[in-house]
């Protein structure tokens, strides 16, 4: 992920460039924020997943599953 923005500093008007970076600035916090939650949500799923493959092994089954998706109908709905 790359971010990336140019601020030129205007002499009719500091306040309004202090302002723009500063916003800048807590928006770039924000996406990095975002990123991180994601990446950890992800890594929450990918242990359950894991999780549940094992104990499915240690009990003696087989786990199958499908997967079904209303909404890209190039996919078999399950």
């Amino acid at each position: 992920m790359s971010f990336g923005t140019v601020i030129t500093p205007s002499g009719a008007d500091p306040a309004g460039t202090v302002a723009l970076a500063v916003a800048v600035a807590l928006a770039l916090a924000l996406a990095v924020a975002l990123a991180v939650a994601v990446a950890l949500a992800l890594a929450v799923a990918v242990a359950f997943a894991v999780a549940v493959a094992v104990a499915t092994e240690r009990a003696g089954r087989a786990l199958v599953t499908s997967q079904g998706h209303p909404y890209r109908p190039r996919f078999l709905d399950a």
